[in-house]
């Protein structure tokens, strides 16, 4: 008796271990807590409003462009392989080619995505780490890391959503 109820509490504390954080639904920007920055802006990371859908396989982030407001959605699949999305272009540039990868850990999703433009005849190639997990407020909390190059300065962003 007491060895069935050890293996079903060991089944358990297993399966809540490899629970992922379900994302979906609509969520809104929420100031508090949310980065400012050195410009005295805030600079929501997914926009004001963006929505998600979620399966068991896979991730996807509905939003607009923060350029023209163009609509769009990134891809993340959950086995760690990339997929490949179109960005819009803003201010007269093209659409930019992203490539996506997603990886799990106690809860969080990291996701990494790749990118690379022309603009002003320059190749700026930018790369975009970002860190989803809920906390016990039900608020979604997205740390970001933005790399540019040529520029060699990380800009590091919170932003804390609330789900509509």
């Amino acid at each position: 008796m007491r060895l069935g109820l050890l293996l079903c509490t060991l089944a358990l504390v297993v399966d809540q271990g490899t629970a992922r954080t379900d994302f979906s639904g609509t969520w809104t920007y929420v100031e508090a807590g949310s980065t400012v920055l050195e410009s005295g802006a805030r600079a929501p990371t997914l926009g004001r409003d963006f929505t998600v859908k979620q399966d068991s396989g896979s991730l996807t982030i509905a939003r607009r462009s923060s350029e023209n407001q163009t609509p769009f959605e990134t891809t993340f699949k959950f086995d760690g392989s990339e997929t490949t999305g179109t960005q819009p272009g803003g201010s007269g540039q093209a659409a930019t080619q992203v490539l996506s990868t997603a990886k799990w850990n106690a809860g969080i999703l990291t996701t990494r995505s790749v990118m690379e433009r022309v603009v002003n005849g320059s190749s700026i190639k930018g790369e975009v780490v970002r860190s989803l997990r809920l906390e016990i407020d039900g608020t979604m909390v997205i740390e970001s890391e933005n790399r540019v190059t040529p520029r060699p300065q990380v800009a590091k962003v919170t932003t804390v959503y609330r789900k509509k």
